[in-house]
């Protein structure tokens, strides 16, 4: 039997492989949503909210018009081949969107995944299942980039690893659709417990191999090692936007290329954002200090953020 902890390393040294690019990740998060880093107790603090602006224009430019698929053929019998098959990928793409919208997750499954491809990177995992009519539904779950860990070599992905957090219920739940019990869960607690799913290429040839794997202080198996039907993870993750080259102008140490491998487009205006910001935060301190003269108190000199009140309006700058 094989041992989850061994299965744990390897994913384990794939997610620390790539926690240079899961910090650029979140530095373009934190612009997007507009994290104030120059804030400090009783001093006057501005944000621009450029980059929320301008990465919510980018995603409406990217999802303005509904995918389409143009199958070229000739005239005649294989043109009418053609005109079903587009109409049958749309009819592909309702659905994904359909199913997106009812869990919840979002409004636009186009446009979540247009909304991490403008941070830089992607990730979509995805699978088929049966209707209970018989019919094929085809799953394109969104995932979480920095949740997502992949090794590449030249000529595929080898192996990906997708470490998420979920409550114990939902981690019986699986277990018992899959017939395990892992340990040190008792269903009545309300901490988060980790599930890292593991799959890898044992060579070019060989099929998907798969584990899913809990670990609630104690790694146990939540799914067992089985050998799948697939050629290729089925899990399409991937930069986007980023340079080509390994190590950068700031970075010469190669192994920190995973910083600039995918790149938002929120990264060539960082650092005056940043900038302005401050400068900003510096002028907005400034006319505060300005608006209203210092008190003289028996006490000694009182400035403007001592006197716990606001400046009082129409105060000369």
């Amino acid at each position: 039997m094989p041992n989850p902890q061994d299965y744990l390393t390897q994913a384990t040294k794939l997610k620390d492989f790539w926690q240079p690019r899961n910090k650029a990740v979140q530095e373009w998060l934190s612009m997007e949503s507009l994290v104030d880093n120059n804030k400090q107790t009783d001093t006057m603090s501005y944000v621009t909210n450029d980059p929320q602006v301008m990465l919510s224009l980018a995603v409406h430019l990217l999802t303005a018009k509904p995918i389409r698929h143009r199958v070229v053929s000739p005239k005649g019998s294989e043109q009418k081949k053609a005109s079903e098959t587009e109409r049958a990928l749309s009819s592909i793409w309702r659905g994904v969107e359909e199913d997106y919208s009812d869990s919840g997750q979002g409004a636009s499954w186009i446009k979540s995944l247009a909304y991490w491809m403008c941070l830089g990177w992607y990730a979509v995992a995805t699978r088929t299942e049966t209707n209970p009519d018989g019919s094929p539904r085809f799953i394109a779950d969104i995932l979480n980039p920095m949740d997502v860990f992949p090794q590449y070599t030249s000529s595929h992905t080898r192996a990906v690893a997708h470490f998420y957090s979920t409550t114990e219920a939902d981690v019986l739940e699986k277990a018992e659709m899959w017939g395990t019990r892992p340990d040190g869960l008792s269903g009545s607690s309300i901490a988060p417990v980790t599930i890292v799913d593991y799959s890898w290429k044992p060579s070019l040839s060989a099929k998907v191999y798969n584990i899913v794997l809990t670990d609630a202080g104690r790694v146990s198996i939540l799914k067992p090692e089985r050998e799948t039907h697939f050629d290729r993870i089925p899990v399409l993750t991937g930069p986007v936007g980023g340079t080509p080259y390994r190590g950068t102008h700031d970075q010469p140490d190669a192994s920190l290329w995973q910083h600039s491998a995918g790149r938002s487009i929120l990264e060539p205006n960082r650092k005056t954002i940043e900038q302005l910001n401050f400068w900003m935060s510096c002028l907005a301190e400034i006319a505060r200090e300005s608006s209203q003269a210092p008190i003289v108190s028996p006490g000694g000199l009182l400035k403007q953020q001592d006197m716990k009140r606001p400046p009082r309006s129409g105060g000369a700058i």
